[in-house]
Protein backbone atom coordinates (compact mmCIF):
# COMPACT_ATOMS: atom_id res chain seq x y z
CA UNK A 1 0.00 0.00 0.00
CA UNK A 2 2.35 2.50 0.69
CA UNK A 3 4.44 1.93 -2.60
CA UNK A 4 1.27 2.60 -4.63
CA UNK A 5 1.23 5.79 -2.74
CA UNK A 6 4.25 7.04 -2.92
CA UNK A 7 4.54 5.76 -6.47
CA UNK A 8 1.71 7.86 -7.56
CA UNK A 9 2.66 11.00 -5.44
CA UNK A 10 6.00 10.72 -7.38
CA UNK A 11 4.20 10.63 -10.46
CA UNK A 12 1.67 13.66 -9.90
CA UNK A 13 5.13 15.87 -8.74
CA UNK A 14 6.66 14.60 -12.41
CA UNK A 15 3.41 15.47 -13.63
CA UNK A 16 3.23 19.06 -12.46
CA UNK A 17 7.27 19.68 -13.22
CA UNK A 18 6.26 18.64 -17.04
CA UNK A 19 3.24 21.07 -16.73
CA UNK A 20 4.84 23.70 -15.47
CA UNK A 21 8.03 23.38 -18.10
CA UNK A 22 5.50 22.67 -20.90
CA UNK A 23 2.63 25.41 -20.03
CA UNK A 24 3.91 27.23 -17.02
CA UNK A 25 1.18 26.71 -15.32
CA UNK A 26 -0.96 23.57 -13.81
CA UNK A 27 -3.70 22.16 -15.53
CA UNK A 28 -7.43 21.87 -13.45
CA UNK A 29 -7.40 18.14 -14.02
CA UNK A 30 -3.78 17.81 -12.07
CA UNK A 31 -4.57 20.61 -9.02
CA UNK A 32 -8.02 18.58 -9.04
CA UNK A 33 -5.99 15.03 -9.05
CA UNK A 34 -3.42 16.49 -6.31
CA UNK A 35 -6.98 17.57 -4.19
CA UNK A 36 -7.82 14.25 -3.90
CA UNK A 37 -4.08 12.61 -2.87
CA UNK A 38 -3.44 15.47 -0.22
CA UNK A 39 -6.67 17.20 0.42
CA UNK A 40 -6.52 20.29 3.15
CA UNK A 41 -3.16 20.25 3.06
CA UNK A 42 -2.58 21.25 -0.21
CA UNK A 43 -3.77 24.79 0.38
CA UNK A 44 -1.28 25.33 2.93
CA UNK A 45 1.20 24.11 0.87
CA UNK A 46 0.34 26.53 -2.36
CA UNK A 47 0.36 29.23 0.21
CA UNK A 48 3.89 28.67 1.00
CA UNK A 49 4.70 28.05 -2.00
CA UNK A 50 3.11 31.35 -3.34
CA UNK A 51 4.88 33.68 -0.85
CA UNK A 52 8.08 31.99 -1.42
CA UNK A 53 8.29 30.84 1.87
CA UNK A 54 10.46 27.82 0.49
CA UNK A 55 13.91 28.50 0.56
CA UNK A 56 17.00 25.57 0.04
CA UNK A 57 20.03 25.97 1.58
CA UNK A 58 22.81 24.80 -0.47
CA UNK A 59 26.94 24.05 0.56
CA UNK A 60 29.25 24.18 -1.38
CA UNK A 61 30.10 20.30 -1.34
CA UNK A 62 26.16 20.25 -2.07
CA UNK A 63 24.50 19.42 0.86
CA UNK A 64 20.78 21.08 0.22
CA UNK A 65 18.37 21.55 3.00
CA UNK A 66 14.96 23.28 2.94
CA UNK A 67 14.13 25.62 5.25
CA UNK A 68 9.85 24.71 5.55
CA UNK A 69 8.57 22.66 7.69
CA UNK A 70 6.20 21.33 5.42
CA UNK A 71 7.33 18.88 3.49
CA UNK A 72 4.28 19.60 0.81
CA UNK A 73 5.47 22.74 -0.03
CA UNK A 74 9.16 21.49 -0.45
CA UNK A 75 8.22 18.95 -2.96
CA UNK A 76 5.65 21.31 -4.43
CA UNK A 77 8.33 24.26 -5.06
CA UNK A 78 10.90 21.57 -6.23
CA UNK A 79 8.63 20.47 -9.10
CA UNK A 80 7.45 23.98 -10.11
CA UNK A 81 10.86 25.13 -9.79
CA UNK A 82 10.27 28.07 -8.00
CA UNK A 83 12.10 27.79 -4.65
CA UNK A 84 14.31 30.48 -3.38
CA UNK A 85 17.98 29.37 -3.34
CA UNK A 86 20.80 30.50 -0.72
CA UNK A 87 24.53 29.36 -0.80
CA UNK A 88 25.91 29.04 2.97
CA UNK A 89 29.25 27.74 3.90
CA UNK A 90 29.74 24.17 4.60
CA UNK A 91 30.54 25.17 8.57
CA UNK A 92 26.63 26.23 9.03
CA UNK A 93 25.03 23.87 7.50
CA UNK A 94 24.89 21.75 10.75
CA UNK A 95 23.30 25.02 12.97
CA UNK A 96 20.51 25.58 9.77
CA UNK A 97 19.97 21.28 10.05
CA UNK A 98 19.72 22.03 14.32
CA UNK A 99 17.30 25.05 13.89
CA UNK A 100 14.93 22.60 11.77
Amino acid sequence: MNYIIEETTKKLFEEVKKSKRENDSVSDDLMSALNCVFGQPLLSAFDLVDRNSVTKLTTPNRRELFKCKHILAVHLSIALQCCLEEKIAEKNFDAFLYEQ
